[in-house]
Order: C-alpha cells, then structure tokens, then sequence
C-alpha cells in the first residue's frame, strides 16, 4: 500500500505541474500586464477556455492531492464573479490573475489549501504590484518530481 500511495502522490505533484504549465502559458499569452497600464486592465472571455480546462482536469484527478479541491473551488469563485458578457475588469480581473498566479506554482497551490494563502489577499497584492513577476519561476513541486512539458504530459 505504501507504494500506491507514493505513486498517487508522485501523479498528484505532476498534476500540479501540468496545470503550473498551462497556468503559466495563460499568463504569458495576454493575462499578465505592464505596470503602466493597470488602470486598463482587463481582459474578454476567451481567457477563461483555458483555465475551464485546468479546471475540469483538476476536479476530475482531485482524488490525486487534497489540495486540488480548495483550487477547483478559487477557479469556481473566479467563474461566479465574471460578468455575463463584457470585458473582465476591476476585482473580478484581479481576482481571476491571482488564481492564475496560485495555479503557476504548485507550491502556492498547497499553501492556498492549508489556509496560508488566499485569492483575495494575492489579487489585492497585485492591484498595487506588478502582475508579471511570479509566473517567471520554474514550476517545480515540493515533491521533488521533475518538471513537465507539454511534450511528456500524462493528463492533457
């Protein structure tokens, strides 16, 4: 049994990686803006396709790590607060980069589920800071498993 569970374990910290992957090419195609402009900031509603996709993985493997469940909930909370139609802007914008951001790092994503970081207090941070520094980090778990690419995914 203790061989399962390492490698449930070792799955749900690649997981987090792949979504850490995809999380990070979100920010780097369009969310993610120059300091200059935060009072413009906003973006439609073709940013949220990819991170319906993280989404959905993520409720459908959340067997795989406990901290999927609090993650899925942030990205449920983010879906709630986009308006009907129009551009995303305001807190709902901020509020949907510091999901981003939690999900561009799989240790930001654990802490998030341990009560040690919180959407609102990351998109807060980010209304005064500048968006585009966090996601330059590697995406590398506290597990210790090896970085994924696109190329060697097991899930998308």
């Amino acid at each position: 049994q203790g061989h399962l569970t390492g490698q449930v374990s070792r799955m749900g910290g690649r997981l987090l990686q792949e979504v850490a992957l995809a999380a990070k090419e979100l920010l780097d195609n369009g969310l993610s803006a120059n300091p200059q402009e935060m009072d413009q900031l906003s973006v439609t509603h073709k940013v949220l396709l990819p991170l319906r996709r993280m989404r959905d993985k993520l409720n459908g493997l959340s067997f795989l790590d406990s901290a999927i469940d609090p993650m899925v909930h942030a990205i449920d909370e983010v879906f709630a607060q986009a308006p009907g139609k129009g551009r995303i802007k305001g807190q709902p914008y901020f509020n949907l980069l510091a999901t981003v951001l939690i999900l561009s790092d799989p240790d930001k994503v654990k802490r998030l589920a341990a009560g040690l970081l919180s959407v609102r207090e990351l998109a807060a941070a980010r209304g005064a800071d500048d968006a585009h520094d966090d996601h330059t980090d590697e995406a590398s778990g506290s597990d210790g498993a090896r970085p994924v690419t696109s190329a060697s995914s097991l899930y998308f």
